[in-house]
């Protein structure tokens, strides 16, 4: 009897053992169905006022989530999801901070989604919607319509026309250059070439119908230079005993023009006499126009010595694209001295900063540079000559464009125009400093012969509001192109 109770207790035990161990197991949840998936999600507070709602995307796979691009001005610190997630499971927390560190545009962190016990993690990122500024150089976006000595692949381009060298046996065709939205101005002297207005439009299609300037003031050599600003076409020369400026509206350039200024100038001695007691270097002031002038048609029109003098400029304070005001002489005494054909162009924006540059092949292996000055011909600042582009890189100007900076500039020889990127450095001295010329942002050649003795050569450019930017660059024995260039837009757009 004993051996049976014996063996019955030996068999209890091992079953009791199981009771308590099953026991044991039910302190514990059983979780299996606590699942922690999220299956969408929302920024609740994005924009500028915290009332827009982006939609996420959630990769399951790679527990990745990723939201179109948020305004720049959402309150990141303190960002609010709403989700749709397994039964009974929920968010971490209320609130995340996607901070995004300066100089960034994105910020990746993990949230949770918590079920009982049970925990998963994705990794979220959340991107600015940053602008893009500023126009797109590559080639294959750049329309480029040729007129010179070059022949470029249109291939690589976004299109064009290739034409040959307008005029090209005219010598002194082609002193400067103006441009509009509308129109190329062509100044040139009678002998070789009438001043004329040509169709932008027509350029585009590779057609070329000329309306001729007629009726300006003849003097040394008929025309030595012109320009064009807000509506209006400006026409200048010097004489023996004067220096006049011609001005049509653009509107209607068969209409005679208005003189607005005849400055008597002496050509000899050691001062220029006029009625407005000029006072300052004697000679020759026919060169290139140099405009500052605004929508209203206030501001000055600049006219720089024949190298047979120090470098000065004559200026001519102009109201209502008509009526001259004053006339008096900066000093700007540097050298060598820039050639006939400098230019002394304004800064957009800044009321007393001017690009300063110029050619001059009187001084062997000495270049004249590009200089930052003030209104009265002090230097600011002075790009180094031996840098690509700068010496000798006539009719400098600054571009500024869809909220971007460039530096436009033009060489003698085959003609090179060059384009460089000076958006960095909150002042336009600073931007010159950081100038990289190592790496322009646009480069091209006319391949043309302008001569260094008459090393007429011009810049020009408009912009098409944000949209579009026009560049043009031409010179003498070399032709002009002009050059179609879009804003930037998104990779994604």
């Amino acid at each position: 009897m004993k051996s049976i109770i014996r063996y019955i207790g030996l068999l209890v035990i091992p079953f009791s053992l199981i009771m308590v161990s099953c026991s044991d197991d039910d302190s514990y949840p059983d979780t299996t169905a606590d699942e922690t998936v999220i299956y969408n999600i929302q920024i609740l507070n994005a924009g500028v006022n915290g009332d827009e709602v982006v939609t996420g995307t959630v990769d399951e796979n790679t527990k990745e989530i990723t939201f179109p691009e948020v305004h720049m001005e959402t309150d990141l610190s303190k960002v609010r999801f709403e989700a749709s997630v397994s039964e009974r499971a929920h968010l971490d927390s209320t609130e995340y901070s996607f901070l995004i560190p300066e100089g960034a545009s994105q910020y990746k962190r993990t949230i949770a989604v918590v079920n009982g016990l049970r925990k998963r993690e994705y990794y979220v990122t959340i991107r600015l919607d940053v602008p893009v500024w500023g126009a797109d150089f590559s080639k294959s976006k750049v329309k480029v319509y040729d007129y010179s000595g070059a022949t470029p692949n249109l291939a690589e381009y976004a299109g064009g026309t290739d034409q040959p060298m307008y005029l090209a046996s005219a010598a002194d065709y082609g002193r400067q250059y103006g441009l509009s939205l509308t129109n190329v101005l062509v100044a040139s002297r009678p002998a070789t070439g009438t001043p004329e207005l040509l169709k932008l439009s027509d350029l585009k299609q590779g057609t070329i119908n000329s309306t001729p300037l007629t009726g300006f003031n003849s003097g040394w050599f008929g025309v030595n230079g012109g320009t064009m600003a807000n509506g209006h076409i400006y026409l200048c020369n010097g004489a023996a005993t004067s220096i006049s400026f011609d001005v049509w509206e653009e509107a209607h350039p068969e209409l005679s023009p208005t003189r607005i200024t005849n400055a008597s100038v002496a050509t000899s001695g050691t001062t220029v006499s006029t009625a407005d007691g000029l006072a300052g270097y004697a000679g020759r002031y026919e060169g290139f126009v140099s405009v500052d002038i605004d929508d209203e048609g206030n501001g000055y029109l600049f006219t720089h010595s024949n190298n047979a003098q120090p470098s000065s400029l004559i200026k001519a304070s102009i109201s209502g694209f008509k009526t001259l005001n004053s006339v008096s002489l900066v000093n700007s005494a540097v050298s060598p001295h820039p050639g006939s054909w400098a230019s002394f162009n304004r800064v957009p924006g800044k009321a007393e900063e001017y690009i300063y540059s110029g050619y001059n092949s009187s001084f062997n292996n000495t270049y004249m540079t590009v200089r930052l000055m003030d209104g009265s011909g002090s230097i600011l600042y002075e790009i180094p000559a031996a840098l690509i582009g700068m010496g000798n890189g006539a009719d400098a100007k600054v571009v500024v464009f869809n909220n971007e900076r460039y530096l436009i500039t033009m060489s003698s020889g085959s003609g090179t125009f060059r384009v460089y990127d000076i958006t960095l450095g909150s002042t336009t001295m600073d931007a010159l400093q950081l100038i990289n010329v190592a790496t322009p942002l646009f480069e091209y050649s006319l391949g043309g012969a302008i001569p260094t003795a008459n090393a007429s050569i011009s810049t020009a450019w408009i912009a098409d509001g944000d949209e579009t930017l026009y560049l043009l660059a031409g010179g003498v024995q070399a032709g002009f192109a002009v050059f179609e260039i879009p804003k930037k837009v998104k990779e994604n757009q």
